[in-house]
């Protein structure tokens, strides 16, 4: 069975997940998934986050084409990394 873009509304990011973890999953999932149709990629990884910063930051200027989806993910993830050594 093929899957198409429409796929992605079946993968949301869990209470529990880090943004880390659900980027990689969502990744994994998108190269399974040929010819998606970008918008409903940046719509539907958008969609997927759970609240907080990092949803914040992602939808603050909202992507137009997936290199910004993933510049802004890219930058939000190290936000993180950098949060969580300061409170260690």
């Amino acid at each position: 069975m093929t899957k198409t873009s429409a796929y992605f509304l079946n993968i949301q990011q869990t209470s529990s997940e880090s943004p880390r973890s659900y980027v990689q999953r969502f990744y994994e999932e998108s190269v399974e998934i040929p010819n998606s149709n970008k918008q409903v990629t940046i719509a539907t990884f958008t969609n997927g986050l759970v609240g907080g910063v990092f949803n914040t930051e992602v939808h603050r200027k909202y992507p137009q084409i997936l290199r910004e989806l993933w510049l802004k993910v890219d930058k939000g993830i190290q936000n993180e990394d950098l949060n969580c050594m300061k409170r260690e």
